[in-house]
């Protein structure tokens, strides 16, 4: 819903694709879709277990986001840690609306502004991970775009290796 409301504004050419006006009422029918299965209970148990390994990154490796939001810093005791996350993820999830089915429609003609100034925590939570999960996206372009200008040349190397390539369907080998 925050993406969808930094999109939003844009010319629809220049949204990402998945956010273009064609596919708004696939959007909202997916949000009234996932009504039947959001579990507060079960996205608690799985961030508490992935919280676990993210209070375990080294130093170098840390998620800067996170550690400010919920408190962590390296070196952090596994327990201490535990229960640091124990304490946000009560806070989090009872700061949020974000499981209530209007609430989660009414979002859709929300300016960015609006949806901040709404303070829910699950809300304000997306826009503090917004600007690392952009960057995220970016490399991960950058990435693909290598390696679609890559795999040609690939591809044709490793056939020039292998003695080319042909369509004839090989003979059985006899016995």
């Amino acid at each position: 819903m925050y993406r969808f409301s930094i999109e939003k504004p844009k010319q629809d050419v220049n949204r990402d694709a998945a956010y273009q006006e064609r596919n708004w009422s696939r959007l909202k029918d997916s949000q009234e879709r996932a009504q039947r299965t959001l579990s507060p209970k079960a996205d608690r148990a799985l961030m508490k277990y992935t919280l676990a390994d993210v209070a375990k990154l080294p130093a170098g490796q840390r998620i800067e986001v996170l550690d400010k939001e919920i408190g962590f810093a390296p070196g952090l005791p596994e327990a201490d840690a535990a229960k640091v996350a124990d304490a946000w993820l009560d806070k989090l999830f009872a700061g949020t609306k974000i499981y209530d089915k209007d609430f989660r429609m009414s979002l859709f003609d929300t300016a960015t502004v609006d949806l901040v100034a709404t303070q829910d925590s699950m809300l304000t939570l997306a826009a503090a991970l917004y600007p690392l999960q952009e960057a995220i996206r970016e490399k991960s372009k950058e990435g693909s775009g290598a390696m679609y200008r890559l795999g040609p040349p690939y591809a044709e190397a490793l056939l020039a290796k292998g003695g080319g390539w042909s369509r004839r369907t090989p003979t059985p080998r006899s016995a």
